[in-house]
């Protein structure tokens, strides 16, 4: 789960990377590991997650610095990255 929670940008900035629901976020990412992630790492070796949650919070301020034109910063919109990476 840390790993899943892990945020470049939100380390860099101070901004919390937490979901609105841990459980929810826990019982979804019990299932990515039991039913994915573990059977990949037991057949081809330790895999490294890099980027699995992006909270609102982070996701917004990726976006207004990615329009005020700042590199290294690609997030949609909120309304645009529902279901998508967070």
């Amino acid at each position: 789960m840390r790993e899943f929670l892990y945020s470049e940008v939100a380390a860099l900035h101070g901004i919390p990377n937490v979901p609105d629901d841990p459980d929810l976020a826990i019982a979804a990412g019990r299932g990515l590991c039991e039913n994915l992630l573990e059977p990949l790492q037991a057949t081809f070796g330790k895999i490294v997650i890099r980027s699995a949650f992006r909270s609102c919070t982070v996701n917004r301020f990726c976006n207004e610095q990615q329009k005020a034109g700042k590199k290294g910063y690609t997030c949609a919109s909120n309304e645009a990255n529902y279901a998508g990476h967070i």
